[in-house]
């Protein structure tokens, strides 16, 4: 009887780990931009305001060299997070956020086109 619980357990052990790792693929793993289709999308969205060939000021500050520099104009530290926050919600120095305006892939692309610059 005893033997029986135990290929039961493993059984139900190997599904539900099955289960997580289809979920993590499916759902929770987010996946990289696409720096290409970034670059087209900041084209008409952003260019208007940010240079992508030099880090002069047009409207917004210019992004070349962005991920290498040690903190954004906000002073906080350049990071994934840090600038996905700022092209979500915008600044208060002028900047409008673009979460209701792009899809998270959009976003993501855009995010992974501003480490190419």
């Amino acid at each position: 009887m005893i033997g029986n619980y135990r290929n039961v357990s493993a059984c139900a052990g190997l599904l539900l780990a099955g289960a997580a790792l289809f979920v993590t693929a499916s759902f929770g793993a987010a996946k990289p931009g696409d720096a290409a289709k970034g670059k087209d999308t900041f084209s008409s969205n952003c260019d208007v305001c940010h240079n992508t060939d030099s880090d002069e000021t047009k409207v917004g500050p210019g992004l070349k060299g962005l991920f290498k520099r040690a903190n954004l104009n906000n002073k906080k530290k350049v990071s994934d997070a840090n600038v996905m926050d700022l092209i979500n919600k915008g600044s208060p120095a002028g900047m409008p956020g673009f979460e209701d305006l792009l899809s998270d892939r959009e976003r993501a692309d855009v995010l992974a086109y501003l480490k190419t610059l």
